[in-house]
């Protein structure tokens, strides 16, 4: 099982698809890391708090989709149900291969958060402090003084109830685990629709899953709780300015790891139900 985790996880790594991930870190510096460094430079030289690229990179509703969406691109080959699907199906059995399909998934996951992580730090470590507290940066671009510069850069701003609710170190691991949940229930639902239907179907699928969050999130509504998105990130469940609490940060924890066991469990019971054959074609049996 190791052995075939770690070789999917290889191809993955190797796939052509990773050119979304150079895309979206370009992106990610144009509309992040740039303007911060611009920002510091008009508050006179200030220094980032040295996890602030990172966390305006999760902790933003304009980045998430960027993040979430390069990630989906990047997977969207798996799982790889031609060639010798068959034999290896046959070795291991059906459901702990796609166990395995959920461990390459997490890899993966891992392996792009850490980049995300990493690229940040060659253009603001140079500029960045350890010590545990937002920077002047951060916090002065939530003032309404300087409310042009906010518009100007809204990718660059991380969520006031954040700054308000958390120090950048809990942030930080909170973040952490929300991201993972939630790019590993967007991408167990694209794995389930394409053994489920077909790939197409799968990606398409995932994107609307992203999209009515992403749309319910900006209308404000309360039917941003009932999509994965909005519990995505440490942001948005406590009000920016007061101490009110618009969604416990437990249940959006408990809503991500029930939809992800609820994923797996509709992934393995189709796959049960599915015929694969030698060289990609699959059929539903009755």
């Amino acid at each position: 099982m190791n052995r075939y985790v770690r070789s999917v996880w290889l191809t993955w790594l190797s796939s052509d698809k990773q050119i979304i991930t150079a895309v979206s870190l370009i992106c990610l510096y144009m509309y992040v890391i740039s303007p911060l460094r611009e920002c510091g430079a008009v508050f006179g030289d200030e220094p980032l708090q040295f996890l602030e690229p990172f966390l305006t990179m999760l902790c933003n509703g304009f980045c998430m989709p960027v993040v979430i969406l390069a990630f989906l691109i990047s997977i969207i080959d798996f799982p790889d149900t031609s060639g010798n699907v068959t034999f290896i199906l046959t070795r291991i059995g059906r459901t702990r291969w796609y166990f395995g399909q959920v461990l390459f998934l997490s890899a993966a996951i891992v392996t792009f958060l850490a980049v995300l992580f990493v690229f940040p730090l060659p253009f603001t470590g140079m500029q960045s402090y350890l010590p545990n507290g937002w920077s002047n940066i951060s916090l002065n671009l939530q003032d309404d003084f300087y409310l042009d510069l906010r518009t100007q850069y809204p990718l660059a701003c991380i969520d006031l109830s954040v700054i308000n609710h958390f120090r950048p170190y809990e942030a930080l691991w909170v973040s952490l685990l929300f991201t993972f949940l939630n790019l590993l229930l967007h991408g167990q639902i694209q794995m389930y629709l394409s053994l489920r239907f077909q790939r197409t179907v799968g990606v398409v699928g995932s994107v609307l899953v992203l999209g009515f969050g992403l749309v319910t999130w900006a209308s404000q509504t309360p039917a941003r709780w009932l999509l994965p998105f909005s519990h995505g990130t440490v942001g948005w469940h406590y009000d920016k300015l007061f101490q009110i609490t618009e969604m416990p940060v437990s249940l959006s924890l408990g809503y991500l790891i029930a939809g992800n066991v609820l994923i797996f469990a509709l992934s393995a019971y189709t796959l049960r139900k599915k015929q694969l054959w030698l060289g990609g074609n699959d059929h539903d049996t009755n």
